[in-house]
């Protein structure tokens, strides 16, 4: 029998690979388009989850009792400060939260014991077969899928049109830096917008309306730029992202934000080292899969 050759085992190893990728590919859609409503391991149902909370939570941004961490928990809003599970139906009424607010107006803190209460309810007040009584959403669920968003960010590049507002940008994003990940992205570095396009698209958001409303995917922060400019203002497309958004938020171990860890790997600079004294999270996952197999 003949002994195949070294470059017959890689061809067949690659092959292999191959399979295991489509077959990964398959199982994770499988699993998302699935009618089952547990599914504390997905981002993409967390986020959907997370964004029943916009314009409905009093406790935004606390770390015990805001949104992030009720969604966590498997718990949706209903309405104006309600709760509510959708697999064992049971119900938290927040309602007395409007009062403390209106009485304090925007300086309140809520008493201790209350604060201990509602933090155990959001554990102990699912029916006790329900699957989230059992298993919560992980605690670093929300943050920035780095490799998916290099990806989006290509896409939203080439859907994104021209801002009807000045934009604010992160100086670190010079023209040359911008003008590269263009590049990368096979976009027209001639077009007269391109560098604002290319900075709206690499910090998260997705137009909604041609140059007027924007959103985050992340927070679900939603920006109309027309009353920007009615005060003639510009855009700030980092501080226009919600506090704890993974965008403008640490990554991780990491001491860089969402948007610096996308810019880095895009431009393929250190450009942040100096404030990256951690650099781990497995290197950002291995450079974020040594960005995406180079963009496929």
């Amino acid at each position: 029998m003949a002994i195949p050759s070294d470059w017959e085992f890689k061809e067949v190893l690659d092959q292999l690979d191959k399979v295991d990728e489509r077959t990964e590919h398959v199982l994770a859609s499988t699993i998302e388009n699935s009618s089952c409503k547990y599914k504390a391991w997905s981002l993409k149902d967390f986020l959907r989850r997370l964004k029943t909370y916009r314009n409905r939570w009093s406790l935004t941004y606390d770390p015990k009792l805001g949104e992030v961490n009720c969604c966590r928990h498997g718990w949706l809003c209903d309405s104006y400060d309600k709760l509510t599970c959708d697999i064992c139906n049971r119900r938290i009424d927040l309602n007395f939260l409007q009062n403390i607010i209106d009485s304090n107006e925007l300086s309140w803190e809520l008493p201790q014991k209350v604060r201990d209460r509602i933090e155990q309810s959001l554990i102990h007040e699912h029916q006790d077969g329900c699957l989230y009584k059992k298993m919560s959403f992980p605690e670093n669920i929300y943050e920035l899928n780095i490799s998916t968003e290099i990806l989006n960010a290509k896409r939203r590049i080439k859907r994104t049109s021209p801002c009807s507002v000045q934009l604010h940008i992160p100086k670190e994003m010079t023209q040359e830096r911008l003008i590269k990940v263009a590049e990368r992205f096979n976009y027209d570095i001639s077009n007269d917008h391109c560098l604002s396009v290319v900075g709206i698209a690499l910090t998260g958001w997705t137009e909604q309306l041609s140059g007027q409303l924007y959103e985050c995917e992340y927070c679900h922060r939603r920006v109309g730029v027309w009353n920007l400019q009615q005060d003639d203002q510009s855009f700030d497309v980092i501080d226009q992202h919600r506090l704890n958004c993974p965008w403008r938020r640490a990554f991780r171990n990491s001491q860089l934000q969402g948007w610096q860890i996308i810019l880095q790997l895009l431009t393929m600079e250190t450009i942040f080292d100096q404030i990256d004294t951690e650099k781990d999270y497995t290197h950002w996952f291995d450079m974020a899969s040594i960005t995406v197999q180079e963009l496929r």
